[in-house]
């Protein structure tokens, strides 16, 4: 799972916040508000138009999970699986 995170650098993906780390399982988390705050960047880097911009907002929400600890809150999605299905992508 490191490996596949480390291939997904860049700003064509979406990015980790600062100091966050692989939880024990070995996955890295994004919190969904903060995905959706570097779609603008992702859409520039793969010069991508509206429709692509409602396809990965699409998955943006699909991907999301509730956080297990409610003291937490807020809702998540697995960095990794994000990623690779942003590759999918047309």
């Amino acid at each position: 799972m490191e490996r596949l995170v480390e291939s997904q650098v860049g700003p064509r993906y979406f990015q980790p916040e600062p100091d966050t780390k692989l939880d024990e399982q070995g996955v890295l988390w994004l919190d969904s508000t903060k995905a959706n705050e570097q779609l603008p960047r992702i859409l520039g880097e793969r010069k991508w138009g509206d429709s692509e911009k409602d396809k990965v907002m699409k998955l943006v929400e699909e991907t999301s999970e509730p956080h297990p600890s409610r003291v937490v809150g807020g809702r998540r999605i697995n960095l990794a699986k994000l990623n690779v299905a942003l590759d999918e992508l047309p």
